[in-house]
């Protein structure tokens, strides 16, 4: 439902938003995570949107190692010109992320 060209902001707000706190089915964590890197990397999307997209990617990146640098990446890359809210969001993953 999130590929849909005509949903609302909302619809792909609440999804992430959901998917932030369950586990998603292994059939589907290649898709949420194809969806959730375009989200992040898209400027045109509500920030809300992008900030789930990095948690959810976040959270997935605990099973799949290898999409972090991936991730530290996109973060750095839209931190110069992101809200506050993206920043705080893509400082605390980054700083969870160096941990590991």
């Amino acid at each position: 439902m999130m590929r849909q060209k005509d949903n609302h902001d909302a619809v792909n707000r609440n999804i992430l938003r959901t998917f932030q706190y369950v586990d998603i089915p292994e059939k589907h964590q290649g898709k949420v995570l194809n969806i959730c890197f375009d989200f992040l990397n898209d400027n045109c999307q509500p920030i809300a949107i992008r900030a789930f997209s990095m948690t959810v990617i976040s959270n997935l990146s605990k099973k799949y190692a290898d999409i972090i640098p991936e991730l530290k990446i996109s973060i750095e890359a839209l931190m110069p010109n992101a809200s506050s809210g993206l920043k705080s969001r893509g400082k605390k993953i980054l700083k969870t992320m160096n941990k590991l």
